[in-house]
């Protein structure tokens, strides 16, 4: 009797580590399992990236049964972050991708079709696409790979090069404030839809799952809530401090040093991340 290969599903495996394609490829490719993916009609998508490669590849590849660009947010060539709402294209001007890991953000709403790129905390000029629409849930996420149909039809001058870590997605539109903490710092809830801590995967070809050493552990926060004490000491090469984040376009940063061992309450909210600084 032949024996049957199944996937291997892994579980919790991301948190604080990277995907590296390191080779191009039309098999290498990560399928995340999101638990739920309903019909959205806004969503906010966010992911860490770097590449070298000067071609078009794509960075998040989301198909249905019937549309194989029913969610694709793609790099062109020229320089361009493409996002692909099924027939509808929004093109935005951004620097050259390199090898400097960047932040992106977009996000849509289907009421006013307004959709903003952000990269590293800075937003673009908004634009308008997919109005009235709504993006249907029960498809197929892909890393690594363009689909051009459902879970297959892999092109590997379209293959991802490179490193992506932290994408996560939400079912609304995160405020601008928000997004702007993400940028600077590690955010330890993820997505609801996609959340890159605990999302289950499926992965095919030779992908690097690495610990990035981006974020510094926390002692004594919650990583699921973002409440808790933080407890530091100054020491004779270090003083630690607990700070209040609060930079947006009319709030400069702010942050607050005591120079002794203290507890520091942290409430939750998008603003009060608990941070560790030198």
């Amino acid at each position: 009797m032949r024996k049957l290969n199944f996937p291997t599903v892994f579980r919790n495996r991301f948190l604080g580590k990277s995907l590296v394609f390191s080779t191009q490829s039309d098999s290498t490719y990560v399928k995340l399992l999101p638990t739920e993916f309903s019909q959205l009609s806004a969503f906010t998508l966010c992911l860490r990236a770097a590449s070298e490669a000067k071609r078009g590849y794509s960075l998040f590849s989301y198909a249905t049964a019937s549309k194989d660009n029913e969610l694709l947010l793609w790099h062109n060539e020229n320089s361009k972050l493409s996002l692909h709402l099924d027939n509808d294209l929004l093109d935005f001007e951004i620097p050259e991708m390199d090898a400097q890991l960047r932040h992106i953000c977009v996000t849509w709403n289907s009421l006013t079709g307004l959709t903003t790129l952000w990269i590293n905390g800075i937003r673009s000029l908004r634009k308008v696409g997919h109005k009235g629409a709504v993006v249907h849930g029960g498809g197929t996420i892909i890393l690594g790979q363009e689909q051009d149909q459902e879970g297959s039809g892999f092109d590997s001058q379209q293959s991802f090069e490179g490193e992506l870590a932290d994408v996560n997605m939400w079912d609304h539109i995160l405020s601008p404030r928000y997004i702007k903490a993400l940028s600077r710092q590690c955010h330890r809830t993820g997505g609801n839809i996609i959340n890159w801590a605990t999302v289950e995967y499926v992965s095919r070809g030779i992908i690097n799952i690495q610990y990035n050493q981006d974020c510094k552990p926390q002692a004594g926060c919650d990583n699921s809530t973002m409440t808790g004490k933080c407890t530091h000491t100054e020491s004779k090469s270090h003083t630690y401090s607990c700070a209040h984040i609060m930079s947006d376009a009319s709030t400069p940063t702010y942050i607050h040093i005591h120079k002794h061992t203290h507890t520091h309450t942290i409430y939750k909210s998008p603003e009060n991340l608990c941070a560790l600084h030198n």
